[in-house]
């Protein structure tokens, strides 16, 4: 009895520290962990952010160019003659897609980057309604697209501030979305090439 007393002491160091090697350990990889989830579910919200963002420009060019086509958009003459029935069906194809890039949005993003997504694409849908005919005033249609893009400019600002993305004061997607006059670049509608490099850029 005396000879396990006498041990006691040494017997509650072992366990005390196997006890404290454990808790560090498991504290560590429990913020390993954490830190993993939150790479993950960034990065997760990243593609969400410019997957959507792709789909909204891609249903404002195309509502652009049948706007363009009517004498609606009066900024861009066209070159090439528009299939009226083919691009209303294409049309459709990209407003689907824009819808189902939107619940990926609902579902990772925050409360202002949603509410910035919400007011970007209600802008595009309204431009929509100038491809279907629905809206024929060109003085309007030049005010909704540039409120389109004013609305962009705030969608990647509440991205960026989402994922933690610090750039320059003076760096604006605005640059990227401006389309060149047709009559001086002898094209229609044509976004500049680095624009489809990467909308993770803005």
């Amino acid at each position: 009895m005396d000879v396990l007393l006498s041990q006691l002491p040494a017997l509650l160091g072992v366990i005390v520290g196997a006890v404290g090697s454990y808790t560090a350990t498991y504290l560590v990889e429990r913020v390993r962990w954490n830190r993993q989830q939150t790479t993950r579910w960034d990065e997760e919200r990243r593609k969400a952010y410019a997957e959507y963002a792709h789909s909204v420009k891609a249903l404002i060019q195309m509502s652009a160019e049948i706007a363009a086509a009517r004498g609606v958009n009066t900024r861009f003459r066209i070159v090439n003659k528009v299939d009226a029935e083919e691009s209303l069906k294409e049309l459709a194809r990209v407003a689907f897609e824009r819808s189902a890039k939107w619940e990926s949005v609902l579902l990772l993003g925050d409360d202002k980057t949603i509410e910035a997504g919400r007011a970007w694409h209600s802008l595009a849908l309204r431009m929509e309604e100038f491809a279907h005919g629905s809206r024929n005033d060109p003085e309007e249609w030049a005010s909704v697209y540039a409120d389109a893009g004013a609305a962009r400019d705030y969608f990647y600002e509440q991205a960026r501030r989402d994922l933690r993305i610090h750039v320059g004061a003076n760096v604006s997607p605005r640059g990227l979305w401006r389309r060149r006059p047709a009559s001086a670049a002898g094209e229609t509608l044509q976004a500049p090439a680095s624009e489809h490099k990467g909308l993770s850029a803005g």
